[in-house]
C-alpha cells in the first residue's frame, strides 16, 4: 500500500492556487458558533465539514490552503479524524487535521490520522506524519454521492436522433397505461441481449438558450430502470425503480456504472456569464438538491467541481412616488438566490447540484461566480 504525506496540512503557506483563487476575495467569514473541533464522523461530505467553519462552505479549499492537485485528488480524511480549528496562523482562520493521543475511541480513525496533536498545558501541538492511504471508498466525498450518483452514469446530453436507433417499449402489461415499479413492459430492438440492466429514458427534447433562443443541446429525460426478464421480439422487461411514469415509445439503454467524481468545491472563473436552461425533470421551480442545467461547460471555461452563483433578476417596478410619469418604472437589483455545485460538464451544457437557496431557482436565472 502506498505512503504519502498529508500536503493538505501543510505548516506553511502552499503556492500554486488555480487562476480562480488569484483573484481578490474578501477575508474568510467563520460560521455562527464556530466549533473548535470537529470529529469526522461516516455520512460527513466536504461540504458538510466546511458548512461547521465557514458562512461560504465553497470557500474551503482556502481554509486548507489547497493547491490544484490536491483539489483533484481530496481522499485524505477520513471517519475518526478530527478537524481542527486554528486562528492564530498570521491572522487568518485555518483547519488542520489530527488524532488523539493514546489510541482513544476516535484514535485513528479510518485512515489513519495525519497529525499527531500533543496536548501541552492547554495548547493543542500538531506534528506533522506520514499517513498510509485507505481505500478511496472510505475517504469522505465532496458532496453526498446519493445526490447525483443517477446523474453521473446517464447520457443526458445526446444526438438529436440518437435514442430513436434504441429499444423501445411497445406495450404495457394489461390494464396498465404507465408503469412503475414491478410493472412489466414490452421491449422491441434489443440488439445484446446478454445485457440485462437498463435505464430507461424518455426522447430526447431540445434545450433552448434562454439569450439566442437557439437549440444547443437535446437531453434525454431518465425515467427510472428495468430489467430484462424474458428474451424475445418483443422482450419482456420489468420496473426496477421509476423517477417518473414510464410507458409506451419510452427508450431503453444499457446501464452503465457511475464514475463518481470527489472534488473539493472551488469557484467558478470570475468572468463566467450563464444562465439556467432547465429544473432537470421539474416543470417548475428549482429548490436546494434541485438539478440545473446551465447554458455553459467546457467551452466556456466550466470544470467538474466549480461552484457557481444563482441569481434572480431584478422585477421592474412603477416608482408611484415619483413625480415624473416618464421616469417611475424602476429595474430593482438583482438578488442572489443560491449556490450550486457543477457535477457534470458536456461542450456547451453543464448540471449543477443545488446546495443552497434562499428562493426559488428559476429558468433564464443568471448564473456567475460566487
Amino acid at each position: 500500500m502506498m505512503k504519502k504525506f498529508s500536503t493538505a496540512i501543510a505548516f506553511s503557506l502552499i503556492t500554486g492556487i488555480g487562476s480562480a483563487w488569484a483573484q481578490p476575495t474578501p477575508p474568510l467569514e467563520l460560521a455562527d458558533n464556530v466549533p473548535d473541533r470537529h470529529i469526522v464522523v461516516k455520512g460527513d461530505t466536504l461540504w458538510d465539514i466546511a458548512g461547521k467553519f465557514l458562512k461560504s462552505p465553497w470557500r474551503w479549499p482556502e481554509i486548507w490552503q489547497l493547491n490544484k492537485e490536491q483539489i483533484r485528488d481530496p481522499h485524505w480524511i477520513y471517519p475518526g479524524d478530527i478537524v481542527y480549528l486554528d486562528k492564530t496562523a498570521d491572522g487568518q482562520p485555518r483547519l488542520r487535521l489530527g488524532r488523539p493521543i493514546g489510541g482513544g475511541a476516535n484514535a485513528g480513525g479510518s485512515g489513519s490520522a495525519s497529525t499527531n496533536p500533543e496536548v501541552v498545558g492547554t495548547t493543542t501541538k500538531l506534528q506533522p506524519q506520514v499517513r498510509v492511504a485507505k481505500p478511496d471508498r472510505e475517504a469522505i466525498g465532496s458532496i453526498s454521492p446519493a445526490l447525483i450518483e443517477p446523474y453521473l452514469s446517464k447520457p443526458l446530453i445526446v444526438g438529436q436522433n440518437e435514442l430513436t436507433r434504441a429499444a423501445r417499449i411497445v406495450a404495457t402489461q394489461e390494464g396498465r397505461v404507465v408503469l412503475a415499479t414491478s410493472d412489466v413492459g414490452y421491449v422491441r430492438g434489443l440488439e445484446d441481449e446478454t445485457t440485462t440492466e437498463f435505464q430507461v429514458f424518455r426522447p430526447a427534447t431540445p434545450l433552448k438558450d434562454p439569450v439566442s433562443k437557439k437549440v444547443i443541446a437535446y437531453e434525454a429525460q431518465y425515467l427510472g430502470t428495468a430489467k430484462l426478464v424474458r428474451k424475445g421480439d418483443p422482450a419482456t422487461v420489468m420496473i426496477t425503480s421509476f423517477t417518473q411514469e414510464i410507458g409506451i415509445g419510452d427508450r431503453l439503454l444499457p446501464a452503465e456504472s457511475p464514475k463518481l467524481i470527489n472534488y473539493v468545491p472551488r469557484p467558478a472563473a470570475k468572468d463566467l456569464e450563464a444562465r439556467v436552461v432547465s429544473i432537470y425533470g421539474s416543470v417548475g421551480q428549482g429548490a436546494q438538491t434541485s438539478i440545473i442545467t446551465l447554458n455553459a461547460g467546457s467551452s466556456q471555461g466550466l470544470e467538474v467541481g466549480q461552484v457557481v452563483a444563482v441569481w434572480q433578476y431584478g422585477r421592474a417596478i412603477n416608482d408611484r412616488t415619483e413625480p415624473n410619469k416618464k421616469k417611475r418604472t424602476v429595474v430593482l437589483p438583482d438578488e442572489r438566490n443560491g449556490e450550486a455545485f457543477v457535477f457534470r460538464v458536456f461542450d456547451n451544457i453543464s448540471y449543477a447540484l443545488v446546495m443552497k437557496a434562499a428562493a426559488p431557482i428559476d429558468v433564464n436565472d443568471r448564473v456567475t461566480a460566487p
